[in-house]
């Protein structure tokens, strides 16, 4: 169930940031996380309805007050969320949290912990499809968080990726964590 969570919620491009900043304190109002995301309120708001269908944010009974927020975390939303902080802490630079926004970068990391084939990648994350996946591989290797190991000593070469330098940190702390069930 973890990995099938984590694509899902890897869908919308600013849903694990939101996660980190609620998860920071920051106010569930679509104009205080835009301004703190860096980003518009038009870029955040599929972002947070994703987070409600998801059942991560739930309304918040209270709300009506201006500084009462619009919603709150539910019990699986604190867990995402704090697994989001831990994420967006170890990107710092632009091009490293522009590429953590993309759909597919963290489930391949995450199930590329440990040196896995294609195929295997692919029947890990089943509605990735080949051209995304090839796509989301060669980006991650140009940047070096992804590996290409090719074992030409065995008949057909056995070609598999691993994930490396940041990457790898990353790779290590989507393992770690503790899948829900």
């Amino acid at each position: 169930m973890y990995i099938s969570r984590f694509v899902k919620l890897c869908e919308k491009a600013w849903a694990l940031k939101v996660l980190a900043l609620i998860g920071e304190g920051t106010a569930i109002r679509v104009a205080v996380l835009a301004a703190a995301a860096g980003t518009t309120r038009s870029s955040i708001r599929p972002s947070i309805q994703h987070l409600y269908d998801m059942g991560l944010i739930v309304q918040n009974r209270g709300h009506g007050h201006p500084l009462r927020p619009e919603a709150r975390l539910t019990a699986e939303g604190e867990y995402w969320a704090a697994l989001a902080a831990r994420i967006h802490a170890v990107d710092n630079t632009d091009e490293e949290q522009r590429l953590v926004r993309l759909n597919w970068t963290l489930p391949v990391l995450r199930v590329a912990h440990a040196p896995v084939r294609f195929t295997e990648l692919r029947n890990s994350l089943s509605p990735v499809g080949d051209s995304a996946l090839s796509l989301t591989v060669r980006r991650l290797g140009s940047c070096d968080w992804l590996e290409r190991q090719v074992d030409a000593a065995s008949r057909p070469p056995h070609v598999a990726y691993a994930a490396i330098n940041r990457g790898y940190t990353l790779a290590e702390l989507l393992t770690d964590s503790v899948a829900l069930d």
